[in-house]
């Protein structure tokens, strides 16, 4: 990721924000800041000290900002979708974990179920 426009879409994404967000934030049109992001006109300083507060990080850490340090998309499991912003990923994820609980408690209460039957019996005899 080499371009300014590029590092504040991927951290825009990562933050869960839209365009539009961006641009009510920035009173621009969703329009003209899809231009900044797309790399169509250039980011005066001011804009990008704006854009940088908006996303709650210095200029320098969205100029030096590599995503690929953070979330290598390829790497994500197969379960999770590859999708555009950070906050989708993460809402799959807990479910798919909230998923994976449930699931394992009723083999627990099964398996505590089998147990108290076993030793019901035991004292039976």
């Amino acid at each position: 990721m080499k371009n300014i426009n590029e590092k504040i879409r991927k951290v825009r994404e990562l933050k869960g924000l839209t365009q539009q967000d961006m641009a009510d934030r920035l009173h621009m049109s969703q329009n003209n800041y899809s231009k900044m992001e797309l790399g169509h006109v250039n980011i005066p300083t001011a804009r990008l000290k704006e854009i940088a507060e908006i996303l709650e990080m210095s200029p320098q850490k969205i100029i030096a900002f590599d995503a690929d340090q953070i979330l290598n998309a390829n790497d994500l499991p197969t379960y999770l979708p590859k999708e555009n912003s950070c906050h989708e990923v993460v809402e799959r994820f807990a479910k798919k974990l909230e998923e994976v609980y449930q699931r394992e408690n009723n083999q627990l209460k099964e398996e505590i179920q089998f147990l108290r039957k076993l030793l019901e019996m035991k004292n039976r005899q």
